[in-house]
């Protein structure tokens, strides 16, 4: 899986690295939302399978960055691209806002400061199945997701008062 983070502030950044890396994920980091529209214009940087956009950087934006690969040339000719999901980042996530959101053409949004578990939540919501042999020489798939299996989570079951 490989991730496109537009982030302006370089803590979040470093975060971003440090979440990713545990992740096990590619990715590439651009500071605002013009930087964000010359990284998917252009041919030479791989595609990303999604895309993490926070809402308020200098330069551009990131709801005009997101209008701008909705709707205008050369974003809308290329199908994949109008496929990949859009999350917003923002530090203030209130009800109403995930519908004017997704208005906007996001298409799920994280609140910041972002953590291990939301960020394994969001990918793992939108990311895709690998088929990987069992075995050498094994006809059977077994499918993983692309960085990994999934940490494992903490029983919360009954506890013994013993």
């Amino acid at each position: 899986m490989h991730v496109l983070l537009a982030e302006d502030n370089n803590v979040n950044q470093r975060i971003f690295t440090k979440l990713f890396n545990k992740v096990g994920c590619s990715f590439a980091i651009v500071n605002n939302g013009r930087e964000a529209l010359d990284y998917l214009a252009s041919p030479a940087c791989p595609p990303p399978d999604i895309i993490l956009m926070d809402i308020a950087m200098p330069v551009m934006s990131g709801f005009e960055a997101t209008e701008i690969i909705r709707t205008r040339l050369p974003f809308t000719n290329n199908p994949k691209l109008q496929m990949t999901p859009i999350i917003a980042l923002a530090a203030h996530i209130l009800r109403g806002d995930g519908e004017r959101l997704i208005q906007k053409g996001f298409t799920d949004a994280l609140s910041k400061p972002v953590r291990w578990t939301h960020l394994t939540q969001i990918l793992s919501q939108y990311f895709q199945y690998q088929p990987t042999p069992v075995g050498p020489g094994s006809p059977m798939l077994k499918m993983t997701p692309v960085w990994g299996p999934l940490p494992l989570r903490k029983f919360r079951g009954p506890r013994s008062r013993l």
